[in-house]
């Protein structure tokens, strides 16, 4: 037995000088062909088993560019990397940089790394790549959340500062139209077989006008109807010839709708619109973002409507309580309550006129038939005539037949109306009225009533000609 290539060692025969038995020329002995051990693989360092079990990248390069030494982690984040080869060209292109520079980002195979670079003696570097894509992903879901929570936040102190429904509808496609879209709409809904919108650009350009209803795509019909609520996307030529359109750069690439959802039916819908030469650059919409905006929007228009309806109701109602506006005629004061009521000196059964006169008040009595029982019905008439100062007052029967009192159930009478109008020549033509009304009011019970009106009609008191002073 010899020593071997690799310290391996050979078996050969034994090849005695003279051997025992001759060797047969007709049957040689085959040769046996000596058996080699390869080298041995240099054994794993400690160090290198330590490098393998780390979870980020080691890779040391040598002064001419040549992967020295890469463990495990190295090789799997970057690929195509060879120990005792060359850099790959991404891998290299993005590992640039002194160590003065900061650290180096680069993106491989759909992740997020970052590199540092540590300098060794003899030229060579090492870098310590470490996977940053989860780190980076919720980094980024932080600043959108903080941002849609910014946006929002904006939204609602915004739309809360008016309840006039066009100025929240402005405010509406303002806000949209600086996070959400290129162009936003905001259509109220259908009143009169038309309705009204309001549109805004990213640049704040604003506009409003009214659309009928006929020309109106079906979806957004739906959407304004409460039949389609959550968002939906639209084609390009769904919305061709829309009014809010006109003006507008670039054709829609795409397009969302949404309902509004309001105080049990829809307040409106809201389009969002993305052109083409914008959409490549501008982020997708986000639906969650877009669904709560939708909701606070249409919470928003909701309150303006039912302000605006209040607003409405108030006024019609204040006209109608408001005092009508008398007719001026010379030498006559007029004074109303409580109603607009025509006066015309005449009898068709209704209470006969008091004259408030300075001596006492005087009972007028006309006749006439009763208005509207009988065809050619005839009235009768009476002139009187009234003293400066002194009014003639006409009252509808639901003065003197109002039920009250003590038990509820006593009508006021002519004869209480007219102490009530004892002394009253003193006082103006408004006044005499309004104590009528509300000694009336008064003596009510909490029951049905007729209608209450007042009417006086009284002569002015003479005023003396002012003194003229002599003057030398």
């Amino acid at each position: 037995m010899t020593a071997g290539i690799g310290g391996g060692s050979v078996d050969h025969p034994a090849h005695p000088a003279h051997p025992a038995h001759p060797v047969d020329p007709a049957h040689p002995v085959a040769s046996v062909a000596p058996r080699v051990v390869p080298p041995r693989t240099p054994a794993r360092t400690l160090a290198d088993r330590l490098l393998d079990g780390a979870d980020f990248g080691v890779l040391s390069v040598d002064e001419r560019g040549l992967v020295r030494r890469a463990n495990a982690a190295a090789r799997r984040l970057l690929p195509g990397l060879r120990e005792a080869e060359l850099l790959p060209g991404p891998v290299a292109a993005g590992l640039t940089g002194g160590p003065d520079d900061g650290p180096a980002e680069l993106e491989l195979g759909g992740r997020a790394l970052r590199a540092r670079r540590q300098e060794l003696p003899d030229g060579w570097v090492a870098w310590h790549v470490e996977d940053v894509t989860e780190h980076r992903r919720r980094l980024d879901n932080l600043l959108a959340e903080r941002a849609r929570s910014r946006f929002l936040a904006t939204a609602s102190r915004r739309l809360g500062l008016s309840l006039h429904p066009g100025r929240t509808a402005r405010a509406v496609v303002e806000l949209a139209s600086s996070e959400l879209a290129d162009l936003a709409v905001v259509v109220l809904p259908v009143r009169g077989g038309v309705s009204e919108w309001f549109a805004c650009t990213g640049d704040r350009v604003a506009r409003s006008g009214r659309t009928d209803v006929a020309d109106m795509p079906a979806e957004l019909r739906d959407a304004l109807a409460g039949i389609a609520t959550g968002p939906r996307p639209l084609l390009a030529e769904d919305l061709a010839g829309q009014p809010w359109a006109a003006g507008s750069t670039g054709a829609p690439a795409a397009a969302a709708l949404i309902s509004l959802p309001g105080n049990g039916v829809p307040a409106g819908a809201l389009v969002l619109l993305r052109h083409e030469a914008d959409s490549a650059a501008a982020p997708g919409v986000d639906q969650a973002l877009t669904e709560e905006f939708a909701q606070r929007s249409g919470l928003a228009l909701a309150a303006a409507s039912l302000c605006a309806g209040q607003a409405g109701t108030a006024a019609v109602l204040k006209r109608s309580l408001q005092q009508p506006e008398l007719p001026r005629l010379p030498g006559m004061a007029f004074g109303a309550a409580d109603g607009g009521l025509e006066l015309e000196l005449a009898g068709g059964g209704h209470l006969p006129p008091l004259v408030v006169r300075r001596d006492g008040v005087e009972e007028v009595e006309i006749g006439g038939m009763l208005v509207g029982a009988v065809p050619g019905a005839r009235f009768a008439s009476r002139t009187v005539r009234l003293a400066p100062g002194e009014a003639c007052v006409l009252c509808t029967d639901g003065v003197s037949e109002a039920r009250g009192g003590v038990d509820g159930r006593e009508t006021l009478g002519e004869t209480r109306l007219a102490a009530l109008l004892a002394g009253a020549h003193v006082m103006p033509a408004p006044a005499i009225a309004e104590r009528v009304e509300q000694h009336t009011t008064r003596w009510l019970a909490s029951g049905a009533h007729d209608d209450i009106a007042v009417l006086v009609v009284q002569a002015p008191l003479a005023l003396p000609a002012p003194a003229v002073e002599d003057r030398p």
